[in-house]
């Protein structure tokens, strides 16, 4: 299998905590979360911009780091404005998303997750990269992959990939570009860097409604 085979399954999310094993395992040290950064939509700001904001503090982490940055979209049935809990995994390849909160105030999950990718040509694997649950495995098994392999990336970093769409519908985040995908269908959703008209609006409807 080629490597920019394998880049396309490592640049996902970790599975949901609940299909973790229950004894202790190398993941354990992986899975703590660090915080990144909480936000909270603002009063005359509109949904839509909240996310693009939102995408913006995920992006300017990943370039900062290399690390994925990922989050749960939140929202307040009373207030109807959302809010994110941002962490990192400190991976280049992963993010937990079965680490789920949202910031206190009332706030409850919506059913979208929001993650970054790296903008990299190539990623030399660390240890830590290595010790996440599953994808450490998949390196190991299916690669060879250890510690110090470059890995190429290319255009499969701007790509949901398919244990990311096994999350469920949300948002990725690749340099400046925020894409969204349903169902397993992902579209251009707008540019992060611009403050116009979004392209596909539909690609960004918040869950408000439903509370």
């Amino acid at each position: 299998m080629k490597l920019s085979l394998l880049a396309k399954l490592w640049f996902c999310l970790t599975i949901s905590a609940a299909m973790l094993p229950s004894h202790a395992t190398e993941s354990d040290v992986y899975f703590e979360a660090h915080p990144v950064q909480q936000l909270f939509q603002e009063q005359n700001e509109s949904w839509d911009d909240f996310v693009s904001r939102s995408a913006r503090v995920m992006r300017d982490y990943t370039r900062e780091t290399n690390f994925e940055a990922g989050g749960w979209l939140c929202v307040n049935p009373d207030s109807r404005r959302g809010a994110i809990s941002v962490i990192s995994n400190h991976s280049q390849i992963s993010v937990s998303a079965g680490i789920k909160g949202c910031p206190l105030g009332g706030y409850r999950l919506t059913q979208e997750f929001m993650h970054s990718h790296p903008v990299k040509e190539h990623i030399v694997l660390t240890e830590h990269d290595l010790h996440g649950y599953p994808m450490g495995k998949v390196a190991r098994l299916m690669g060879g992959m250890r510690a110090g392999s470059r890995v190429h990336v290319g255009k499969s970093g701007g790509r949901f990939s398919q244990p990311d769409m096994a999350i469920g519908p949300g948002y990725l985040v690749h340099g400046n570009d925020l894409h969204y995908q349903k169902n397993g269908r992902q579209h251009f959703a707008r540019s992060i860097e611009s403050t116009g008209v979004i392209r596909d609006s539909s690609a960004l409807q918040t869950l408000v409604a439903s509370y």
